[in-house]
């Protein structure tokens, strides 16, 4: 029996009597501490002026008349009163405080996108998995075509209140690239990063084929008309691509330097296959990032979106069941090789399906993709199955001109590799 169910049952007289008198000393107890509290916090307006006053009144007490005795008796219950109150009140303020100063931020950030929250601590390493880390790892390889380099460790920092410092680090590159990591912060879902350009989405046109509707059955060679010159000695290009036409993307890599290498974006002449793209790749040691066909009606839809033929640098927990082939490497550290279509289609779906889901992510980077733009995708793909327009791979001069020359490559648009 509870203490709470023994004081009901004192006072409804069921109780035996030794358990009768355990509760009766408890109440006297209690009593003696309250008129203990009450007189060390006695109501100035209430009480005399002077300890020996109160003494000398205590004498008098039993000569007051029932008025006095009566007064004697309010004051003291009010002084229990107010003693009582200012307990009360001093256990809801403290309560209050450190409501404020440990939970509420908390609280705030439930209602926000949290970059820090622990998703998994899969891998050999058995080190944490946070959500950010595992979002900007399909973020970077499906919209950054970095030549192959994957973002997959954001460092967080919680401020509190929805805010967060963070850090995007990057762990990987090759051909003499330098690590750069980007600081930002997020406030209640938005996000600052302090370097806008080192994850900035390329531009649209970086590839021929993703402008004018293209016809993904036909060579580029046989659907862009040569420039026309104008009436006023002007020239009409159909050429579309920072690149420009073939003749002008070869003469700016014969302007290049020797000694220095640089981030292709390679427009293939013939939209291929995923087996025909992968034997080019590895003709051409290029192994960096596809740029796939995802819209109906031969178009290329949405412009710029892929994956890479790398695995990510870290281990990156995450739902083998939802997300089958989701990264490339493997939780015991091994890496997938993408020998196969088939493969290249599961790790392609899991990587949009994935971002799909992800809706404070997508409006965290201002990249939305509905379910609506993702049925359509997959659609395509289940139709048409890994359909590649264009590579980004790293490359020195010497192996661009001889790409140019090969009569797979349409042309090359070519940014300094840092």
């Amino acid at each position: 029996m509870t203490f709470r169910e023994k004081l009901a049952a004192y006072e409804a007289g069921t109780l035996n009597d030794e358990e009768s008198r355990e509760i009766k000393k408890v109440l006297d107890q209690q009593e003696a501490i309250w008129d203990y509290l009450s007189a060390q916090a006695e109501i100035p307006e209430l009480t005399d002026e002077t300890s020996a006053g109160r003494n000398q009144e205590n004498n008098r007490q039993s000569e007051q008349n029932p008025e006095e005795k009566f007064s004697k008796e309010l004051s003291k219950g009010i002084r229990r009163a107010f003693t009582k109150m200012g307990v009360t009140v001093g256990a809801v303020l403290l309560a209050l405080i450190l409501f404020i100063e440990f939970a509420l931020p908390h609280v705030v950030d439930a209602f926000y996108y949290n970059p820090g929250t622990v998703v998994g601590t899969e891998g050999p390493s058995s080190q944490p998995t946070n959500q950010m880390s595992r979002d900007m790892a399909v973020y970077s390889e499906l919209f950054l075509p970095n030549a192959g380099v994957i973002r997959d460790n954001v460092s967080v920092s919680s401020r509190g209140y929805g805010a967060y410092d963070i850090v995007i680090n990057q762990n990987m590159t090759y051909a003499g690239g330098r690590l750069t990591s980007v600081a930002g912060r997020i406030e209640k879902g938005k996000l600052t990063l302090y370097d806008n350009n080192t994850l900035a989405l390329p531009s649209d046109n970086v590839f021929e084929w993703t402008m004018n509707n293209r016809d993904v059955t036909k060579r580029l060679s046989e659907q862009i008309p040569a420039p026309e010159t104008t009436e006023n000695g002007g020239t009409l290009s159909y050429h579309v691509s920072s690149a420009g036409t073939p003749e002008e993307s070869l003469e700016t890599i014969r302007n290049l330097s020797d000694q220095k290498t640089y981030k292709a974006y390679i427009s293939l002449d013939k939209v291929l296959t995923f087996d025909e793209a992968n034997t080019f790749q590895k003709e051409w040691s290029l192994d960096g990032w596809m740029a796939v066909v995802l819209g109906n009606d031969g178009t290329v839809a949405p412009a710029n979106v892929g994956f890479c033929l790398q695995a990510s640098p870290n281990t990156i927990a995450y739902d083998e069941d939802m997300y089958p082939l989701l990264t490339l490497r493997k939780f015991d550290g091994t890496f997938v090789d993408l020998e196969t279509e088939e493969q290249a289609r599961t790790h392609l779906e899991s990587l949009l399906r994935y971002y799909a889901d992800q809706t404070e992510f997508q409006q965290l980077m201002g990249m939305e993709l509905t379910s609506a733009g993702l049925d359509e995708m997959l659609s395509y793909l289940e139709e048409n199955g890994v359909q590649v327009y264009g590579l980004c791979a790293v490359c020195d001069k010497a192996t661009l001109l001889k790409l140019m020359e090969t009569g797979e490559v349409y042309s090359i648009y070519v940014e300094e590799w840092r």
